[in-house]
C-alpha cells in the first residue's frame, strides 16, 4: 500500500519471469493499473512449444526441457501432474496466465529482458521480445533486449561474472528510468 503502480517494477527470473508477465496480464484484464516496468531475466513465457535452441544449446545450459508430449516435461509436471496430454490441456496451457507469451502486449509496461545467448530458452525469449515489440509499433521504449554472449540461463545469479555486473548495472539504470520514488 502507498505506492502508485507506475512506481513499481515487477521482476522475475526464469519461471519468476513467467509470473511477472502473467501478473501484468491479470492486472490489466481485471482493470487494475499495471506496474510501471518489468524486468525479466531469462523468462520462460511459452510452456507449450519447444524451439530449436532447446536442442542446440543443451550442452551449454543446465536447464533440461523436455517436449510437452513427454510425461515428465516440466510444464506438465507443474500444471497437470500425472495426467495424459489432451487437446484440452494443451489449449489450457496456451492461456496467457499459464503461458504469458500468448497474451496481449499492446501498451504493455516498458520491459527489460535479459538472456544468455547459450541458454536453451533463447529462441522463446527472442519470440517474446518480438511479440512485445511488434504489438507496440512506433514505441522504441516498449522492450529492451540484452543478450550476454556465451552465457546460460539466469547467468545473473553468479554475481562475480563480469556479464552479471554489467547486467545488474543495466537493471538499475532501467528501473531508475521508469520508476520514481
Amino acid at each position: 500500500q502507498g505506492f502508485a503502480a507506475q512506481n513499481i517494477t515487477v521482476a522475475g527470473d526464469s519461471a519468476g519471469g513467467t509470473l511477472a508477465i502473467a501478473l501484468t496480464h491479470l492486472l490489466r484484464f481485471i482493470g487494475s493499473p499495471a506496474p510501471g516496468a518489468l524486468v525479466l531475466l531469462s523468462p520462460w513465457s511459452n510452456l507449450v512449444d519447444t524451439k530449436p535452441s532447446v536442442e542446440a544449446n543443451k550442452d551449454y545450459d543446465f536447464v533440461v526441457l523436455r517436449p510437452l508430449e513427454s510425461p515428465i516435461s516440466n510444464p506438465r509436471l507443474l500444471y497437470k501432474p500425472g495426467q495424459r496430454l489432451t487437446p484440452e490441456i494443451r489449449t489450457e496451457m496456451r492461456d496467457p496466465l499459464v503461458s504469458p507469451y500468448f497474451g496481449d502486449f499492446k501498451n504493455f509496461p516498458p520491459t527489460l529482458v535479459q538472456a544468455g545467448a547459450k541458454e536453451v530458452l533463447i529462441d522463446d525469449i527472442e519470440a517474446l521480445v518480438k511479440a512485445i515489440d511488434e504489438q507496440n509499433p512506433g514505441n522504441p521504449d516498449s522492450v529492451v533486449f540484452e543478450v550476454a554472449t556465451d552465457m546460460y540461463h539466469v547467468f545473473q545469479n553468479f554475481p562475480d561474472y563480469p556479464e552479471s555486473v554489467k547486467a545488474y548495472a543495466s537493471i538499475g539504470n532501467f528501473v531508475s528510468k521508469w520508476t520514481t520514488s
